[in-house]
């Protein structure tokens, strides 16, 4: 990322062997910690979260909360296994260290409700480990998060109304 021009570049990794690797092969500093412990007011152009999300206890109030290190023109990379197509997962895939699973259907749910707009999505079936899914999306502003969740809410509504609708056989 560096020597694309990045200018501000930190890691975040609790683990000692990845911390030590991030440093001698990429030339990233980088903390130990966690993503959840991680205070600071500092403002990124981009923020990468690779198989990270599916490790967290809370994963929702993660994402609100780094949103506040992006900068008003900032990205959020995310990518996490993807729990689709049970077919394609290899044998022991569920493990203890993964505490969320995700499909496209959640995944965007808990983005989009954490405040962000997502401007691609794209899934991978052809990697050696298990299917993954990839999204990079932007933070919204508070005015448009809220139209967002209202917008949201009132197509639930419709949805509840036509539906008992079509029970009752009034539609």
């Amino acid at each position: 990322m560096q020597k694309n021009g990045s200018t501000n570049v930190l890691g975040i990794e609790p683990s000692d062997t990845s911390r030590t690797y991030a440093i001698n092969h990429y030339k990233v500093p980088t903390i130990d910690s966690t993503i959840e412990k991680y205070k600071s007011d500092e403002k990124f152009e981009l923020i990468i979260a690779t198989h990270v999300l599916e490790h967290l206890y809370n994963p929702k109030i993660v994402l609100e909360k780094i949103s506040k290190n992006l900068t008003e023109d900032g990205y959020l990379l995310i990518e996490v296994p993807l729990w689709e197509k049970e077919y394609l997962q290899p044998i022991g895939v569920l493990s203890f260290e993964h505490l969320n699973y995700f499909c496209e259907k959640s995944l965007t749910s808990i983005v989009e409700t954490s405040g962000y707009q997502i401007l691609h999505l794209s899934k991978n079936y052809n990697i050696n480990q298990y299917p993954v899914i990839t999204i990079v999306a932007k933070k919204i502003e508070v005015q448009k998060k809220q139209l967002v969740l209202i917008i949201k809410r009132i197509r639930k509504y419709l949805f509840l109304i036509l539906r008992e609708r079509r029970f009752s056989g009034k539609i």
